[in-house]
C-alpha cells in the first residue's frame, strides 16, 4: 500500500479532481461528510468553505488530499476501505473534520484506489488542523495496515532491481503518455553502460535491446531514444557520472555519426512500423493502400484533410516568417492568441474528454506544446500537418518564445471572448440612433462657426463635454456601485445615470450630474476638439465638470433657499400685518361703539328730562332759551372757559388725535399688507415657472435615457 497527501489550496478543483475519472476509469463515490450542510452541489459547497476558511483562520491552504493504492493484483472490501479513510483520518488529526472520499476504477481490471479530501478548518475553534509530518505518518500507516490486512509491502524505497534512480518529471510524464514502464527501462540502460567497456560496446548493448543512441541537441550531452520514441538522457542522476566523465567513457564514438533525437524517434517509428507489417498488422485488402501507422510514413499514406480556417492562417503566418518572435507577432496580428499548453491543462482537457464521453457529448482533448487559440475559442496545436515543416524545425524556431511570458488557454479564451463582446458592442454602437444629448451636440456643431459659440450653445443646452481617465473609470464604478448597494439596502438612490466608460471615451456630464457616454460614430470628435481647444487649455474629466456642476448646484440652492427664506419672512410678517389690522378695526369698532352708546344714553336722557318739565311746554321754553342763548352770544362773547372745562376740550383734542393716528397706522398697514399679496403672487408666478422648467428638464432627461 502507498499512500500520498498534500495540501490544496482551492477546495473547488480539489473536489473536481477526485470526482473526475481519466481515460479508461470510472468514479464511484465512497462517501462524504458534512458537505451537506453547506450546499447538496459538493463543488458549490466546497467553494463557500473554501470562503469561510479564509474569513476564519486566512488559511492559503485549508483542504488535503490523499491518493491510496494497493499492489497489482490486491483488492479491499468497502468496509476495508472505508476504515482505512478513518485511519489516515484520525493519524492526521482531521477527526470529526468535513471530508469526501471516491474510488478511481480500472474499466479493464477492475483496480481501484483511493482519493480522500478533507477539510481541515476547525470552524468552531478558529484555527486549521496541521496534519504535521503527514508524509512520515501515512508511510507508517500504511506499512501497519499491510500486516494486519496481510497485502504485499510496498516499500517506499529503492528496490535492487531499481538500481536507476527516479526520473524526472518530465520524463515520467512522457513514459506515462507513450504507456512505458520508465523504471525498466532506466534500469537497463544502466546495465548496458556497466557492462560495456567503450561507446561502441555501449552501442551496440542498446541496439540489443532496441534502444537507439542519439546525439543530444544540448550541452553536448547522449540521449537514449526508446522503442516507443521516449527520450532518456544520460545524465548524472541515471548513470551517477558528470557530463565530462560521460564523454571520456564514450569517446571512442563519432557523435556526428550518431543520428539527432528526432533522427532516432524516426528510426523507432520506423522499426514499430515494420514490426506491425511483419505480424501482418495494418495490412489492408489489395486497392486500398497501406494503412497509417503511429509514427512518420515514407510510402503511401491515408489522404489527407484540407486544413481548416485556424490551420490556414497559421500556415501562411509560418510561411511568411523566419523567426519564433515574427512568427508570435504575425499570429497576433491575424486576430489569433499564440499559447503554450502545459501538461496540467493536457491532463485537464484528457479528464473532461472522457466525462463528455460518458455523458454523451464530444470534447477535444489538447497536447502538450505551443499552440494557437482563435476567435471561437478552438485550441489548435502547431505540428507538422499545420505548419508543414519537420518536428526539428519547429522545436527550433519556437524553442526562442518564452513560455512564462504567454497566457494559458483559459486566460486566451477569456480574452478572446471579450474581445468578441467588445467587436458586438461596438455593432451595436454603429447600428444604433443618435440619443437625445448626441443630437443637440450635432445641431451645436452645425449651427456655430467658432469654439466660443459651440460652447455658449453647450453652456445653454446645460451640457458639458468632457475627455475619460483612470481615475474617471474608478469614480463612476464606485458611484454605480453605491447605488446598488443603496438599492439592496432599501435606501433611496441618487437618480443620476452614470456609464460605463473606457479611457479615452468623449463623455456629456448634465447640470444634474448625469453622465452619458458619446459615440464617435454619430459625433465628429476631430471637430469637437477643435472647437473646445480654441476656449480651453485642455478637456475637462468627467470628476472635474461633474464637481464644478456640483458646486453651480449649490449656490443655486443656497440662492433658492435665500429667496424661500425671503418670503417666508414676507409672509410673517403680512400676517403679522393683517392680524394688526384686524386688532386696529376691532378697537375702532369698540370705540365707535362706546360712542354710539353714549350718543344714545344722552338722547335718553333728555328725553326723560323733557317729559318730567312737562312735554311740549318744556320743549318749547327750551327752544326759547336756546334761541336766547345764541342772541346772547352774538352780541356778547361767551367768558372764559373754566380749568375743568379746558382740561375736558383738551382731553378731547387728544382723544381725536388718537383716533386720527390709529385711522392712518391702519391705513398704512393695510397698504403694506396689499403689497405683500402682490409679492407673494409675483412668488408663486415665478415658482410655477420653475416648476415648470424642471418638469421639462426631467421629460427630456428621460427620453435621453
Amino acid at each position: 500500500m502507498i499512500a500520498k497527501g498534500n495540501l490544496h489550496a482551492d477546495g473547488g478543483k480539489l473536489i473536481d479532481y477526485i470526482l473526475s475519472a481519466e481515460r479508461g476509469e470510472r468514479v464511484e463515490l465512497g462517501g462524504e461528510r458534512g458537505f451537506e450542510f453547506f450546499s447538496d452541489d459538493p463543488r458549490e459547497a466546497a467553494d463557500l468553505m473554501q470562503r469561510m476558511a479564509l474569513l476564519v483562520t486566512n488559511s492559503e491552504k485549508p483542504w488535503f488530499h490523499t491518493q491510496t493504492r494497493l499492489a497489482p493484483g490486491e483488492h479491499l472490501s468497502n468496509e476495508q476501505w472505508e476504515e482505512v479513510v478513518d485511519r489516515e483520518e484520525k493519524r492526521l488529526g482531521f477527526t470529526g473534520l468535513p471530508r469526501m472520499w471516491t474510488f478511481h476504477v480500472d474499466e479493464a481490471t477492475g483496480e481501484r484506489h483511493l482519493h480522500a479530501a478533507w477539510y481541515r478548518v476547525d470552524v468552531e475553534n478558529e484555527r486549521a488542523v496541521d496534519p504535521g509530518l503527514f508524509k512520515l505518518r501515512l508511510k507508517e500507516l500504511s506499512r501497519t495496515l499491510e500486516k494486519e490486512f496481510a497485502l504485499h509491502e510496498v516499500s517506499n524505497h529503492r528496490q535492487p532491481h531499481d538500481r536507476a534512480k527516479t526520473a524526472d518529471r518530465d520524463e515520467v510524464e512522457e513514459s506515462r503518455r507513450l504507456g512505458t514502464d520508465v523504471r525498466t527501462i532506466r534500469t537497463t540502460i544502466l546495465d548496458c553502460l556497466q557492462q560495456a567497456d567503450n561507446g561502441k560496446a555501449f552501442k551496440a548493448a542498446l541496439g540489443a535491446q532496441g534502444y537507439e543512441l542519439a546525439a543530444g541537441d544540448r550541452r553536448d550531452c547522449f540521449v537514449v531514444v526508446d522503442q516507443a520514441g521516449g527520450q532518456h538522457a544520460l545524465n548524472k542522476k541515471l548513470t551517477g557520472l558528470t557530463l565530462a566523465e560521460t564523454r571520456d567513457r564514450l569517446a571512442d564514438l563519432d557523435r556526428s555519426q550518431l543520428p539527432g533525437v528526432e533522427q532516432a524517434k524516426e528510426l523507432q517509428a520506423e522499426r514499430a512500423a515494420q514490426e506491425r507489417m511483419k505480424h501482418g498488422r495494418g495490412v489492408e485488402a489489395a486497392g486500398q493502400g497501406i494503412a497509417p501507422s503511429d509514427g512518420p510514413q515514407r510510402g503511401a499514406v491515408a489522404e489527407i484533410k484540407p486544413l481548416g480556417k485556424t490551420a490556414g492562417e497559421i500556415r501562411l503566418a509560418w510561411g511568411v516568417t523566419r523567426g519564433g518572435a515574427q512568427f508570435a507577432e504575425e499570429i497576433e496580428n491575424r486576430g489569433l492568441i499564440l499559447v503554450y499548453v502545459t501538461a496540467e491543462e493536457a491532463q485537464a482537457s484528457e479528464r473532461a474528454k472522457a466525462f463528455a464521453k460518458a455523458v454523451g457529448r464530444q470534447n477535444r482533448a489538447m497536447k502538450e506544446g505551443f499552440a494557437v487559440v482563435d476567435q471561437r475559442g478552438t485550441v489548435t496545436r502547431i505540428d507538422q500537418r499545420v505548419t508543414g515543416d519537420q518536428w526539428e524545425e519547429i522545436e527550433k524556431r519556437l524553442g526562442v518564445i518564452d513560455r512564462d511570458s504567454l497566457l494559458s488557454v483559459a486566460d486566451a479564451r477569456e480574452a478572446m471572448k471579450e474581445a468578441n463582446r467588445a467587436a458586438w458592442r461596438e455593432q451595436q454602437e454603429r447600428e444604433r440612433p443618435a440619443t437625445a444629448i448626441e443630437t443637440k451636440i450635432a445641431d451645436a456643431l452645425k449651427t456655430t462657426m467658432t469654439g466660443t459659440e459651440f460652447a455658449e450653445a453647450l453652456d445653454k443646452a446645460g451640457l458639458t463635454i468632457t475627455r475619460t481617465n483612470a481615475a474617471d473609470v474608478e469614480a463612476l464604478a464606485a458611484l454605480r456601485h453605491d447605488d446598488q448597494l443603496a438599492a439592496a439596502s432599501g435606501i433611496e438612490m441618487s437618480g443620476r445615470y452614470f456609464a460605463r466608460l473606457e479611457i479615452g471615451d468623449l463623455a456629456a456630464v448634465t447640470k444634474s450630474g448625469d453622465v452619458f457616454r458619446l459615440s464617435p460614430h454619430q459625433l465628429d470628435v476631430v471637430e469637437i476638439d477643435q472647437r473646445l481647444a480654441d476656449v480651453q487649455p485642455r478637456m475637462a474629466s468627467v470628476t472635474e465638470a461633474r464637481a464644478f456642476n456640483q458646486l453651480s448646484r449649490e449656490e443655486t440652492a443656497a440662492l433658492w433657499a435665500d429667496i424661500r427664506a425671503e418670503n417666508t419672512a414676507r409672509r410673517v410678517a403680512s400676517s403679522e400685518a393683517r392680524d394688526a389690522g384686524r386688532e386696529f378695526r376691532a378697537a375702532a369698532a369698540s370705540v365707535q361703539h362706546a360712542k354710539q352708546e353714549t350718543i344714545e344714553t344722552a338722547e335718553q336722557a333728555v328725553d326723560s328730562g323733557a317729559r318730567a318739565a312737562g312735554g311740549l311746554l318744556g320743549g318749547i321754553a327750551s327752544m326759547v332759551d336756546k334761541l336766547f342763548d345764541f342772541l346772547a352770544d352774538m352780541i356778547a362773547p361767551p367768558p372764559p372757559p373754566t380749568p375743568e372745562q379746558a382740561e375736558r376740550m383738551e382731553r378731547a383734542a387728544e382723544e381725536r388725535q388718537e383716533q386720527a393716528a390709529m385711522i392712518a397706522s391702519a391705513a398704512e398697514q393695510e397698504a403694506r399688507f396689499q403689497e405683500l399679496q402682490r409679492q407673494m403672487a409675483r412668488d408663486d408666478a415665478e415658482r410655477q415657472l420653475k416648476e415648470q422648467h424642471d418638469r421639462q428638464y426631467r421629460e427630456e432627461h428621460e427620453r435621453d435615457r
